[in-house]
Protein backbone atom coordinates (compact mmCIF):
# COMPACT_ATOMS: atom_id res chain seq x y z
CA UNK A 1 0.00 0.00 0.00
CA UNK A 2 1.44 3.87 -0.94
CA UNK A 3 -0.11 6.65 -0.91
CA UNK A 4 0.43 9.28 -3.67
CA UNK A 5 0.68 12.96 -3.01
CA UNK A 6 -1.33 13.71 -6.58
CA UNK A 7 -2.43 11.53 -9.59
CA UNK A 8 -0.15 10.11 -12.45
CA UNK A 9 -0.88 8.36 -15.45
CA UNK A 10 -0.31 4.45 -15.58
CA UNK A 11 0.45 2.55 -18.44
CA UNK A 12 -2.32 -0.45 -17.94
CA UNK A 13 -4.66 -2.01 -20.16
CA UNK A 14 -7.94 -2.40 -18.07
CA UNK A 15 -9.86 -5.75 -17.85
CA UNK A 16 -13.51 -5.40 -17.29
CA UNK A 17 -14.50 -8.27 -15.14
CA UNK A 18 -17.58 -10.88 -15.74
CA UNK A 19 -19.71 -12.77 -13.01
CA UNK A 20 -18.15 -15.96 -11.76
CA UNK A 21 -20.27 -18.75 -10.05
CA UNK A 22 -19.01 -18.41 -6.56
CA UNK A 23 -21.58 -20.77 -5.00
CA UNK A 24 -20.88 -22.53 -2.13
CA UNK A 25 -22.17 -26.04 -0.71
CA UNK A 26 -24.79 -25.52 1.90
CA UNK A 27 -24.72 -24.58 5.36
CA UNK A 28 -25.09 -27.22 7.59
CA UNK A 29 -26.28 -26.86 11.35
CA UNK A 30 -23.10 -27.24 13.37
CA UNK A 31 -20.39 -24.49 13.89
CA UNK A 32 -17.64 -26.02 13.00
CA UNK A 33 -18.15 -27.24 9.54
CA UNK A 34 -15.55 -28.54 7.26
CA UNK A 35 -16.41 -28.42 3.60
CA UNK A 36 -14.11 -27.21 1.10
CA UNK A 37 -14.68 -23.82 -0.64
CA UNK A 38 -14.43 -24.34 -4.15
CA UNK A 39 -14.77 -21.57 -7.29
CA UNK A 40 -16.27 -22.63 -10.37
CA UNK A 41 -15.29 -19.74 -12.75
CA UNK A 42 -17.82 -19.94 -15.24
CA UNK A 43 -18.07 -16.73 -16.96
CA UNK A 44 -21.22 -15.38 -17.33
CA UNK A 45 -22.70 -12.57 -19.62
CA UNK A 46 -20.03 -9.91 -19.64
CA UNK A 47 -20.93 -6.61 -17.83
CA UNK A 48 -21.01 -3.17 -19.50
CA UNK A 49 -20.78 -0.28 -17.18
CA UNK A 50 -20.86 2.15 -19.83
CA UNK A 51 -24.20 1.86 -20.79
CA UNK A 52 -26.42 1.28 -17.40
CA UNK A 53 -30.09 1.11 -17.97
CA UNK A 54 -32.20 3.90 -16.55
CA UNK A 55 -33.58 2.13 -14.31
CA UNK A 56 -29.71 1.21 -13.08
CA UNK A 57 -28.63 5.40 -13.38
CA UNK A 58 -31.11 5.88 -10.72
CA UNK A 59 -30.08 3.37 -8.19
CA UNK A 60 -27.34 4.99 -6.22
CA UNK A 61 -27.04 2.30 -3.70
CA UNK A 62 -27.69 -1.55 -4.05
CA UNK A 63 -27.18 -2.43 -0.01
CA UNK A 64 -28.37 0.54 2.61
CA UNK A 65 -25.64 1.83 5.10
CA UNK A 66 -27.16 -0.65 7.40
CA UNK A 67 -26.80 -3.62 5.42
CA UNK A 68 -23.59 -2.68 4.00
CA UNK A 69 -22.38 -2.31 7.91
CA UNK A 70 -24.02 -6.03 8.60
CA UNK A 71 -21.72 -7.03 6.42
CA UNK A 72 -18.81 -5.56 6.96
CA UNK A 73 -19.04 -6.00 10.89
CA UNK A 74 -19.56 -9.99 10.49
CA UNK A 75 -16.62 -9.88 8.02
CA UNK A 76 -14.85 -8.28 10.33
CA UNK A 77 -16.04 -9.60 13.49
CA UNK A 78 -14.72 -13.46 11.74
CA UNK A 79 -11.26 -11.90 11.20
CA UNK A 80 -10.64 -10.33 14.20
CA UNK A 81 -10.94 -13.84 15.84
CA UNK A 82 -8.55 -14.80 13.73
CA UNK A 83 -5.86 -12.37 12.66
CA UNK A 84 -5.84 -9.00 11.07
CA UNK A 85 -8.45 -7.33 9.82
CA UNK A 86 -6.57 -4.87 7.47
CA UNK A 87 -4.51 -7.22 6.06
CA UNK A 88 -7.77 -9.39 4.90
CA UNK A 89 -9.11 -8.07 1.81
CA UNK A 90 -9.77 -11.24 -0.41
CA UNK A 91 -12.23 -12.43 2.52
CA UNK A 92 -14.06 -9.48 2.72
CA UNK A 93 -14.58 -9.44 -1.03
CA UNK A 94 -15.23 -13.02 -1.04
CA UNK A 95 -18.01 -13.26 2.00
CA UNK A 96 -19.16 -9.67 0.71
CA UNK A 97 -19.94 -11.64 -2.80
CA UNK A 98 -21.00 -14.64 -1.11
CA UNK A 99 -23.58 -12.81 0.97
CA UNK A 100 -25.10 -10.76 -2.12
CA UNK A 101 -25.27 -13.74 -4.04
CA UNK A 102 -27.64 -16.15 -1.59
CA UNK A 103 -28.98 -13.71 0.87
CA UNK A 104 -29.81 -10.81 -1.49
CA UNK A 105 -29.77 -12.21 -5.06
CA UNK A 106 -27.52 -9.98 -6.28
CA UNK A 107 -25.05 -11.38 -8.90
CA UNK A 108 -21.38 -10.52 -7.62
CA UNK A 109 -18.43 -11.32 -8.01
CA UNK A 110 -15.29 -10.18 -6.22
CA UNK A 111 -12.13 -9.03 -8.17
CA UNK A 112 -8.45 -8.05 -7.74
CA UNK A 113 -6.16 -5.78 -9.02
CA UNK A 114 -5.29 -1.82 -8.14
CA UNK A 115 -8.14 0.47 -6.44
CA UNK A 116 -7.54 4.46 -6.01
CA UNK A 117 -9.25 6.76 -4.27
CA UNK A 118 -8.97 10.24 -3.99
CA UNK A 119 -9.03 11.32 -0.27
CA UNK A 120 -8.82 15.16 -0.29
CA UNK A 121 -9.12 17.64 -2.54
CA UNK A 122 -5.35 18.70 -3.05
CA UNK A 123 -5.94 16.02 -4.03
CA UNK A 124 -4.36 13.61 -2.52
CA UNK A 125 -4.23 9.82 -3.60
CA UNK A 126 -4.48 6.85 -1.94
CA UNK A 127 -4.05 3.44 -3.74
CA UNK A 128 -3.61 -0.29 -3.28
CA UNK A 129 -0.45 -1.59 -5.47
CA UNK A 130 2.81 -0.69 -6.26
CA UNK A 131 4.14 2.08 -8.04
CA UNK A 132 6.95 1.06 -10.38
CA UNK A 133 8.23 4.29 -11.76
CA UNK A 134 4.64 5.70 -12.79
CA UNK A 135 3.01 2.57 -13.08
CA UNK A 136 0.61 1.16 -10.96
CA UNK A 137 1.18 -2.85 -10.43
CA UNK A 138 -0.98 -5.32 -9.50
CA UNK A 139 0.52 -8.58 -8.15
CA UNK A 140 0.64 -11.05 -5.26
CA UNK A 141 2.80 -8.53 -3.14
CA UNK A 142 0.35 -5.44 -3.73
CA UNK A 143 -3.02 -5.95 -4.98
CA UNK A 144 -6.80 -4.66 -3.37
CA UNK A 145 -10.01 -7.11 -3.92
CA UNK A 146 -13.42 -5.31 -3.68
CA UNK A 147 -16.78 -6.53 -5.41
CA UNK A 148 -18.31 -5.87 -8.55
CA UNK A 149 -22.32 -6.40 -9.40
CA UNK A 150 -23.71 -5.70 -12.98
CA UNK A 151 -24.13 -2.19 -11.75
CA UNK A 152 -22.01 -1.27 -9.00
CA UNK A 153 -18.41 -1.51 -7.08
CA UNK A 154 -18.46 -2.26 -3.51
CA UNK A 155 -15.69 -2.39 -0.95
CA UNK A 156 -16.25 -3.96 2.38
CA UNK A 157 -13.35 -3.26 3.92
CA UNK A 158 -13.53 0.50 3.03
CA UNK A 159 -14.42 1.18 6.98
CA UNK A 160 -11.05 0.19 8.18
CA UNK A 161 -9.24 1.93 5.26
CA UNK A 162 -8.47 4.98 7.92
CA UNK A 163 -6.12 1.64 9.89
CA UNK A 164 -4.82 0.11 7.00
CA UNK A 165 -2.70 3.74 5.48
CA UNK A 166 -2.27 4.16 9.02
CA UNK A 167 0.78 6.55 9.07
CA UNK A 168 0.74 6.86 5.38
CA UNK A 169 -1.73 9.99 5.51
CA UNK A 170 0.35 12.93 7.12
CA UNK A 171 -2.14 15.18 8.77
CA UNK A 172 -5.11 13.71 6.35
CA UNK A 173 -7.33 11.54 8.52
CA UNK A 174 -9.79 9.46 6.89
CA UNK A 175 -13.01 9.09 7.86
CA UNK A 176 -15.14 5.85 8.23
CA UNK A 177 -17.03 5.64 5.39
CA UNK A 178 -18.54 2.64 3.06
CA UNK A 179 -17.71 2.61 -0.65
CA UNK A 180 -20.37 1.36 -2.55
CA UNK A 181 -20.52 3.46 -6.25
CA UNK A 182 -21.97 2.77 -9.48
CA UNK A 183 -19.32 1.66 -12.24
CA UNK A 184 -20.71 4.58 -14.41
CA UNK A 185 -19.20 6.64 -11.50
CA UNK A 186 -15.50 5.62 -11.78
CA UNK A 187 -12.76 7.92 -13.15
CA UNK A 188 -11.61 7.09 -16.34
CA UNK A 189 -7.82 7.03 -15.47
CA UNK A 190 -5.98 8.09 -12.99
CA UNK A 191 -5.47 11.41 -13.80
CA UNK A 192 -8.72 12.59 -13.27
CA UNK A 193 -9.05 11.63 -9.97
CA UNK A 194 -9.37 15.43 -8.43
CA UNK A 195 -12.08 15.06 -5.79
CA UNK A 196 -12.47 13.41 -2.85
CA UNK A 197 -14.66 10.49 -3.48
CA UNK A 198 -12.80 10.51 -7.30
CA UNK A 199 -11.72 6.38 -7.53
CA UNK A 200 -10.87 4.47 -10.23
CA UNK A 201 -10.65 0.30 -10.46
CA UNK A 202 -7.82 -1.69 -12.44
CA UNK A 203 -9.03 -5.14 -12.29
CA UNK A 204 -6.60 -7.99 -13.24
CA UNK A 205 -7.84 -11.41 -14.98
CA UNK A 206 -5.19 -13.25 -14.06
CA UNK A 207 -4.43 -11.98 -10.57
CA UNK A 208 -8.14 -12.49 -9.66
CA UNK A 209 -7.81 -16.04 -10.93
CA UNK A 210 -4.96 -16.94 -9.28
CA UNK A 211 -5.92 -15.15 -5.62
CA UNK A 212 -9.32 -16.66 -5.73
CA UNK A 213 -8.01 -20.69 -6.28
CA UNK A 214 -5.71 -20.22 -3.82
CA UNK A 215 -7.82 -19.01 -1.38
CA UNK A 216 -10.26 -21.99 -2.18
CA UNK A 217 -7.51 -24.65 -2.16
CA UNK A 218 -7.50 -24.08 2.04
CA UNK A 219 -9.72 -25.62 4.20
CA UNK A 220 -9.60 -22.89 6.83
CA UNK A 221 -10.97 -20.29 4.63
CA UNK A 222 -14.33 -22.17 3.59
CA UNK A 223 -14.77 -22.86 7.43
CA UNK A 224 -14.87 -19.42 7.87
CA UNK A 225 -16.96 -18.44 5.07
CA UNK A 226 -19.40 -20.56 6.35
CA UNK A 227 -18.73 -19.31 9.58
CA UNK A 228 -19.58 -15.83 8.95
CA UNK A 229 -22.61 -16.89 7.15
CA UNK A 230 -23.95 -18.73 10.07
CA UNK A 231 -23.72 -15.81 11.92
CA UNK A 232 -25.26 -13.33 9.77
CA UNK A 233 -28.44 -15.48 9.55
CA UNK A 234 -30.76 -13.99 7.22
CA UNK A 235 -31.06 -10.05 5.74
CA UNK A 236 -34.08 -9.68 8.31
CA UNK A 237 -33.17 -11.38 11.06
CA UNK A 238 -31.55 -9.87 14.09
CA UNK A 239 -27.64 -9.91 14.46
CA UNK A 240 -26.22 -11.58 16.68
CA UNK A 241 -23.39 -9.53 18.71
CA UNK A 242 -21.14 -11.88 19.46
CA UNK A 243 -20.90 -15.80 18.43
CA UNK A 244 -18.96 -18.95 19.47
CA UNK A 245 -16.60 -20.35 16.89
CA UNK A 246 -15.99 -24.32 17.42
CA UNK A 247 -13.28 -26.03 15.94
CA UNK A 248 -12.97 -29.61 15.32
CA UNK A 249 -11.26 -30.18 18.20
CA UNK A 250 -13.96 -28.60 20.38
CA UNK A 251 -11.81 -25.42 20.65
CA UNK A 252 -14.13 -22.30 21.32
CA UNK A 253 -13.52 -18.81 20.10
CA UNK A 254 -15.86 -15.61 21.35
CA UNK A 255 -16.78 -13.56 18.21
CA UNK A 256 -17.41 -10.53 18.53
CA UNK A 257 -19.39 -7.91 16.32
CA UNK A 258 -16.76 -4.64 15.89
CA UNK A 259 -18.97 -0.78 17.07
CA UNK A 260 -17.20 1.32 14.88
CA UNK A 261 -18.98 1.23 11.50
CA UNK A 262 -19.17 3.51 8.37
CA UNK A 263 -20.79 6.92 8.53
CA UNK A 264 -21.08 8.04 5.34
CA UNK A 265 -20.47 7.06 1.77
CA UNK A 266 -17.61 7.84 0.01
Amino acid sequence: MLLVHGAFAADVQRWQPELCDLRLPPVGLRLALLLTLRFRVQLRNSIDPTDPSPQVQMKKFLLTLGEYNRIHQVARGVIEGVGTAERSCIFFAVFGAYILETKYKIPATAVAGNLALCVSNEPKIAFFGRDEGGRIIADSDGFHMWVQTETHIIDFMAPIFPKSFAGLLGDTALPRKMLQRPIASEADDLDSLHVTGDFITLPSRELTHELLERFGKRAANSDLIHVAETWFGTPKGKQLPTFAMINDLGEVTNLKLPTNVATGSW
